[in-house]
């Protein structure tokens, strides 16, 4: 389940060989959350792009109530 949670997170971005990637690096989608913009960059294939659209989407609940 995480996995396609990350997958639908990234809209595509992520195929399930970096979804899988990031799980074991940081534990958890949560894990992957408290990382700052550097240490998601070390996961291969997840470039600044990509670890910037994570930050943009988990905001989105937030931005809503606003």
């Amino acid at each position: 389940m995480p996995v396609e949670i990350l997958r639908a997170i990234f809209q595509g971005g992520v195929d399930r060989k970096r979804a899988l990637a990031i799980l074991e690096q940081f534990g958890s989608v949560r894990g992957f959350d408290n990382a700052n913009l550097k240490e998601r960059m070390r996961v291969p294939g997840i470039g600044r792009t990509l670890a910037k659209r994570f930050d943009q989407y988990m905001e989105l609940p937030y931005r809503k109530g606003e």
